[in-house]
């Protein structure tokens, strides 16, 4: 009576192959994934970017006002005056649909306010990107290469 039954010399080809597809599809996979988070941070900042500029063409100003250039985290303070009335002169929101204050990494936006001060009419919002580092100090003045994974948007405070 002869039984059917694998080799073991099948068994390791088999286990070879399925082994070299993983070795092949799994960075590809991992790329994908980085891709995906790459464009909802990007869309992320540019929804809270559309909800600013609006805050500001019925208050006059971006939310929260600062007199001192800095780069802080989003804060909540931030996201709610975009969410509900603030007591800001002209507040007719609310400006975006949900408060969104961690990037796809688990690591707080950054916002930079200007609003006009030091002669620089510009503010950005910021993730620090997969490496969870910040790689530029100003994202408006260096363009990203090599190293530079952050995701930015610039806010120009007179207008987009």
């Amino acid at each position: 009576m002869k039984k059917n039954a694998f080799t073991l010399m099948e068994l390791i080809v088999v286990m070879s192959v399925i082994i070299a597809l993983g070795g092949i599809l799994l960075p590809q996979v991992n790329r994908v994934l980085t891709q995906a988070k790459d464009s909802k941070a990007q869309a992320e900042l540019n929804h809270i970017k559309g909800a600013m500029l609006a805050y500001k063409d019925d208050t006059g100003e971006l939310p929260p006002k600062s007199a001192v250039f800095g780069e802080a985290n989003i804060t909540t303070a931030i996201l709610n005056a975009l969410l509900t009335d603030d007591s800001a002169g002209g507040w007719d929101g609310p400006y975006i649909d949900k408060s969104v204050l961690t990037d796809p990494w688990g690591i707080a936006y950054r916002y930079a306010d200007n609003d006009g001060t030091s002669g620089k009419p510009i503010s950005y919002l910021l993730s620090y990107g997969p490496d969870e580092g910040n790689d530029m100090t100003n994202p408006h003045l260096i363009t990203a290469s090599n190293g530079d994974d952050d995701i930015y948007v610039v806010v120009y405070n007179d207008g987009d």
